[in-house]
């Protein structure tokens, strides 16, 4: 059977929801680069916070498993004054997650801002470079690291007029003019740098303009923090899971066996969800079941989009094994299936077997 889904499960992935949303990434950015905390009553932000929450509906239910389970209950009780009781419990309920989550994006957005300042300060950035010696003209080095022996020189003709990058990996040098439009490939051909060394170049060379000194730091902050909230919900994913591995046999048939008796379980893999609108359902089978169908998913991306029906043709092809042809493999795998702990109707799934092998038992004067 598929496991419970915990509370702290939900508000990671609401926290994660809210810090990839591309539409919020440049309000987050923006507050690493001022040095601030994350607050959602702070200007810029409280207007993506409050829409990213617009809509949202807990039930009765709802409300009771949020009270319950959450480590920062909402206690201003003016909040719901002169409602009833349930729409009270509701109310307060809707607050308190609103709580969580944001203690828990407020976690991982200090992880990401720690993450960017440690970046910054690996590279000597110079917002006001000198000039260095360079066979095409004059160079200005815009970033640097030592421990890694790499630098990213802007450099110029004897005009003063930009005409590339060098980028230098502590061995090999590479050169990518500013009009190339193959730079970025140019690059990952010559040397080996840093990823967001290579995108600080993009940011330069993509549009052939010449490269700001005065910005350097907050253009390579950006960078990176634009990276870290990209990869965030990625980063926290479940791991793979081997294909044809007893791992992948165990996950499918767990995960069918609790479908079976679910609407969101008749959904494709990676398809079910929740209209949050007129209710969340935590704490429900119906819940738990469309959590493990978008993991799953990530799980297997080889069986993304298959139905109920494709799911179960993949299990049986794959671990099945062949089908029972005479008495002793039926009873064999009869064995095996209460070993594995088949449900009822598992079993009874396999009776068109095991009257299509007594019919041929019988054929030949044989008995089941």
């Amino acid at each position: 059977m598929v496991e419970k889904v915990t509370y702290a499960e939900i508000i990671e992935e609401e926290a994660l929801d809210f810090i990839t949303e591309h539409n919020h990434r440049e309000a987050l950015v923006q507050l690493i680069l001022d040095e601030s905390d994350f607050d959602p009553s702070d200007r810029g932000i409280d207007r993506i916070w409050t829409e990213h929450f617009d809509g949202r509906d807990f039930d009765r239910e709802d409300a009771e498993f949020i009270v319950e389970n959450s480590l920062n209950e909402e206690t201003d009780s003016g909040l719901w004054e002169g409602q009833g009781e349930t729409e009270a419990l509701q109310t307060k309920a809707w607050y308190t997650f609103k709580n969580d989550v944001a203690e828990k994006v407020q976690e991982i957005y200090d992880e990401i801002k720690e993450t960017v300042e440690t970046a910054v300060s690996d590279h000597n950035i110079e917002d006001n470079p000198d000039d260095v010696a360079h066979k095409g003209g004059v160079a200005k080095r815009m970033l640097s690291n030592g421990e890694k022996d790499i630098h990213l020189d802007a450099v110029f003709n004897q005009d003063g007029g930009f005409v590339g990058l060098s980028i230098f990996n502590g061995t090999l040098s590479s050169f990518v003019r500013a009009e190339s439009a193959e730079w970025k490939q140019q690059i990952h051909d010559r040397t080996d740098v840093p990823e967001e060394v290579l995108e600080v170049a993009e940011v330069i060379v993509k549009e052939g303009g010449e490269p700001s000194y005065s910005d350097m730091t907050e253009a390579f902050a950006k960078v990176v923090a634009a990276r870290e909230f990209d990869g965030a919900k990625a980063s926290r994913a479940p791991e793979l899971i081997e294909r044809g591995s007893e791992e992948e046999r165990v996950a499918i048939r767990d995960y069918m066996r609790a479908a079976r008796n679910t609407s969101r379980g008749r959904y494709p893999l990676g398809q079910a969800y929740v209209d949050t609108r007129v209710g969340a359902l935590y704490g429900t089978d119906e819940f738990d079941i469309t959590w493990a169908n978008r993991k799953l998913a990530r799980q297997l991306p080889h069986l993304r989009g298959s139905s109920p029906s494709d799911l179960k043709r993949y299990y049986d092809e794959t671990f099945g094994g062949p089908t029972p042809t005479n008495a002793e493999e039926m009873l064999a795998k009869i064995e095996f299936m209460i070993r594995d702990g088949a449900t009822n109707q598992e079993l009874y799934d396999v009776l068109p077997e095991i009257r299509a092998i007594r019919a041929a038992e019988q054929g030949r004067g044989m008995s089941l």
